[in-house]
């Protein structure tokens, strides 16, 4: 178990696990499969109670849970029930806030035509609700980690298959280097399927004469798969059927846990009937950040959107336009026109010109009293923001 050992066997790691040093983290597990079969099953079910309730959350608990006493069963589950129990509820006021659902449709997968879920063998339900897509803003009420957001999402039919765990530190309170590039917090990746292995994002300097000390993102990679190639890497399932031949149960859930996850789930399902929560659609293919991008990036997207509105503002139009073209590929759609708006003015503007950058600034600075997508939208086309600079 890498993340146990990451955790709880390396002081560097360990003593930087907290609020006062994470920003955020991103647990994510992508399918390219879809139901096999299984729709019947699958259309009472969904994707929050087939994978998110149990392979998640036990993700969750791996990540956030306090330093058990030792490695034996019984400690590892209390510290799980302990982190589970501080999952702060999600209800109906607040499910179309932190959840997002989808469903997908026909779409392509390396090439190939693949059909949608109404369209899957033994679909009985044409107007299913059913969300094969679930991707949830989670937040833990303890000293750890109080406002860290955990942004949590599953989903099949995607463009590829992966999970993953993002640590995504803070950045510098102070920093005197004026050229770094746009997103300069470091990043600990943490990949666990297909190819297992952990990643560390590092500010490093740039081989160049042009500027005094200019920086750029440089990846660590510890890859589990290239370093020996006389030892094979253990499949996860090897190490189970193992721990239960030994009757040895700290890999196992405890019915306590099992009870608590549903407990807290349970209460998102019933907030999506008593909301009537709709489900989006995207295509099967499609890239994970574009199905959930409009609630649960947009937090990331505005913090990236201030940083370069300040980027515009200290460091002039020419160094800036280059950070503002990158923002297009990981800002949301609906943060897209603000983005579009400042390229295109630019367009005829000339290199020369602080007054398209200025009004791009002003947009930004607007989503700043955005209080969700739809605030976002106006924050984004606010007029009398904008005049301000013309």
């Amino acid at each position: 178990m890498n993340l146990l050992a990451l955790r709880f066997a390396n002081r560097i790691i360990n003593s930087q696990w907290d609020n006062k040093c994470i920003d955020h983290i991103q647990i994510t597990a992508a399918e390219t499969v879809g139901i096999e079969g299984r729709w019947s099953y699958y259309d009472t079910v969904g994707q929050l109670r087939d994978m998110f309730q149990n392979h998640l959350l036990q993700l969750l608990c791996m990540v956030a849970m306090e330093p058990p006493n030792s490695l034996k069963a019984e400690e590892i589950r209390a510290e799980k029930i302990k982190l589970l129990r501080a999952l702060r509820p999600i209800g109906s006021d607040k499910v179309d806030d932190y959840v997002v659902r989808g469903q997908y449709t026909n779409g392509w997968i390396d090439g190939k035509p693949v059909v949608g879920y109404l369209e899957e063998e033994g679909a009985e339900n044409s107007n299913s609700n059913n969300e094969t897509f679930v991707a949830i803003k989670v937040e833990i009420d303890n000293w750890r980690w109080a406002g860290v957001p955990f942004y949590m999402r599953t989903g099949k039919r995607l463009n590829a298959k992966h999970t993953e765990i993002i640590i995504a530190y803070k950045e510098s309170s102070h920093s005197i280097i004026a050229d770094k590039p746009l997103d300069s917090s470091n990043k600990l990746v943490i990949r666990l399927q297909p190819n297992e292995g952990i990643e560390l994002e590092m500010i490093s300097k740039k081989q160049s004469l042009k500027q005094r000390l200019s920086t750029e993102k440089r990846v660590l990679n510890l890859d589990f798969h290239d370093g020996d190639s006389d030892k094979r890497v253990v499949d996860a399932y090897e190490r189970l059927f193992l721990e239960l031949i030994k009757g040895d149960q700290w890999l196992f859930v405890s019915r306590e846990e099992i009870e608590t996850s549903w407990d807290w789930c349970d209460q998102i399902i019933d907030a999506w009937n008593k909301n009537k929560s709709p489900t989006r659609l995207y295509s099967a293919g499609s890239n994970l950040e574009r199905v959930a991008d409009a609630r649960m990036a947009i937090e990331q997207a505005r913090l990236l959107t201030l940083h370069a509105a300040w980027k515009i503002d200290n460091l002039g139009v020419k160094h800036a336009m280059t950070e503002i073209s990158a923002i297009k590929v990981v800002v949301p759609n609906m943060l897209q026109s603000v983005v579009d708006m400042a390229l295109q003015i630019h367009g005829g503007a000339g290199m020369c010109s602080d007054f398209p950058l200025a009004r791009f600034a002003a947009g930004a600075r607007a989503l700043r009293l955005a209080d969700g997508p739809d605030e976002v939208h106006k924050g984004m086309v606010s007029r009398l923001e904008l005049k301000k600079y013309q």
